[in-house]
């Protein structure tokens, strides 16, 4: 069986080749039939990238600079338009590049982890994941996290590159990640830890994975800095990425939340955008004190808010779609698009319980997809959640559908290939 699985990724077509060629075309395809309808954040990033191409600077109108939302989709729209003219069909075009990136990146990641079975299962799910394509045709910001994320893991994983060599390539995706999303600077610290406490322990010295990751961290810095410097001069105080942190946590924590996006108080208009982010943040660290059984309760909201739907495709891609196919696809492409997600979580539970079988608890809290996916859902359970906020959970998810999938193919057995394949499963539990 692994010969005939090695020759199937290595063959004149292989079976993972194919599963590319499908992402290839299930995302060409609603790119051609479903038209770019900027709606919602869409809306603001356009409207962010022209301003940069007009030369008003980063911001919502000329003269008003911002860094409310952190600037790395903006820019990288802003620097299609400045290549092909403003228009959406570069942006879907690199939309397309990256999500099948994104596909090989979860299979090769998987495949680390699980094995090939499970690697190329979870490739496949990559490949034909609703929300995945339902993407292709939006000004957003999640397949650009999430491909930088992936190539940061991808980067700290190869154990026969240099350690420098990592150190710079993670550092740079990281940096990538972090424009795009300021949710990836704590990144460098997760890996450490996977990398000490996961299934791959031992395989570096402790010594040596915290070097890598201090220059992992400075690298980073070192292209962060301009753009925090930038921040200093327009606001008069240091702003590493965004200054949305503050009023994020706010929306989650007062009141009158539901966990979910919320309008700013009144007070705050006209406030110096980190002066606001400051001060709705100390209000929202107050109330998180103040009432902490309240908090926790929201917490559990928050968790279940997140991962309890998975319709933004969709709704985002609304007026497209109603102009392609009239507004009755929509329900439909909802219910499709929510059944596939709870498949995915009942199949990444399979596959969680299978790994947490072979490797024993201790190793299994330190499984990468795991502890990325426990982080990224943990960080919006306390600010503010959303289904739109899963999506970078996503290729973790995937990941261990895969291996959930493999398992239920070769109906379970405890020694199957699935699980016997790499040692990320195959070690003997402690």
């Amino acid at each position: 069986e692994s010969t005939t699985e090695s020759e199937g990724l290595r063959g004149p077509w292989p079976f993972g080749f194919r599963v590319l060629l499908l992402a290839l075309a299930l995302r060409a395809g609603w790119a051609l039939v479903v038209p770019p309808a900027p709606t919602s954040d869409c809306v603001a990033y356009d409207l962010l990238a022209r301003s940069i191409v007009e030369g008003h600077g980063y911001g919502f109108a000329p003269g008003d600079l911002s860094a409310y939302w952190p600037v790395g989709t903006s820019a990288v729209f802003a620097l299609l338009y400045t290549i092909f003219g403003v228009g959406y069909g570069p942006i879907v075009v690199m939309n397309v590049a990256v999500g099948v990136a994104t596909v090989w990146l979860t299979m090769t990641l998987a495949r680390d982890w699980f094995g090939d079975r499970a690697g190329l299962a979870a490739g496949l799910l990559m490949a034909v994941w609703p929300g995945q394509v339902e993407f292709t045709t939006l000004l957003a910001s999640e397949l650009l996290f999430n491909v930088c994320v992936l190539a940061a893991l991808y980067a700290e994983s190869r154990d026969r590159w240099p350690a420098w060599g990592r150190a710079i390539a993670t550092g740079v995706a990281l940096a990538a990640a972090s424009y795009v999303r300021p949710l990836a600077l704590l990144l460098p610290a997760i890996f450490a830890f996977c990398r000490i406490a996961g299934p791959q322990r031992g395989s570096r010295k402790w010594t040596a994975v915290g070097v890598e990751a201090a220059a992992t961290v400075v690298v980073m810095a070192v292209l962060i800095a301009p753009w925090t410097v930038r921040n200093m001069r327009v606001f008069g105080r240091p702003v590493l990425i965004s200054t949305n942190g503050g009023p994020n946590l706010w929306m989650g924590n007062n009141p009158l939340s539901q966990g979910g996006y919320m309008d700013l108080p009144p007070e705050v208009d006209g406030m110096n955008e980190a002066v606001r982010d400051k001060y709705l943040g100390g209000i929202a660290k107050d109330y998180i004190r103040e009432r902490p059984g309240v908090f926790l309760v929201g917490v559990i909201k928050k968790l279940r808010y997140t991962h309890d739907r998975e319709s933004i495709g969709v709704v985002w891609n609304q007026e497209g779609l109603t102009r392609a196919f009239g507004s009755g696809i929509l329900m439909p492409l909802k219910l499709a698009s929510a059944i596939y997600w709870w498949s995915m979580l009942v199949l990444a539970a399979v596959g969680a319980a299978a790994a947490y079988r072979r490797l024993g608890f201790r190793r299994f809290l330190g499984l990468a997809p795991l502890v990325l996916w426990v982080y990224f859902a943990g960080v919006h359970a306390v600010v503010v959640g959303g289904d739109r906020y899963h999506y970078p959970s996503v290729p973790m998810i995937a990941a261990l559908a895969g291996l959930g999938a493999a398992v239920v193919l070769s109906r379970g057995r405890a020694d199957g290939a699935a699980e016997s394949d790499h040692p990320a499963t195959d070690a003997p539990a402690r």
